[in-house]
């Protein structure tokens, strides 16, 4: 089951990686991942870890409290 807080963090994540012009592909090696483990972050389907999370957000250049204001 979806998961508020994955379905919104996964929403801002992809949004930041779009207006960034980065892949999926490109995040995913990143994180050392697969393509549909990315997917599946960016739609809500798979929790984030704190982890990979701060990975996730490295990949993207911005901090993770950034990502959490946007919340």
């Amino acid at each position: 089951m979806k998961e508020k807080f994955d379905v919104e963090l996964g929403s801002i994540l992809k949004s930041i990686r779009e207006t960034k012009n980065i892949t999926q592909s490109e995040v995913a090696t990143k994180l050392g991942v697969t393509k549909m483990a990315i997917s599946h972050y960016e739609s809500g389907e798979r929790s984030l870890s704190a982890k990979n999370l701060k990975k996730y957000c490295e990949a993207l250049g911005v901090s993770v409290g950034s990502v959490f204001d946007r919340m």
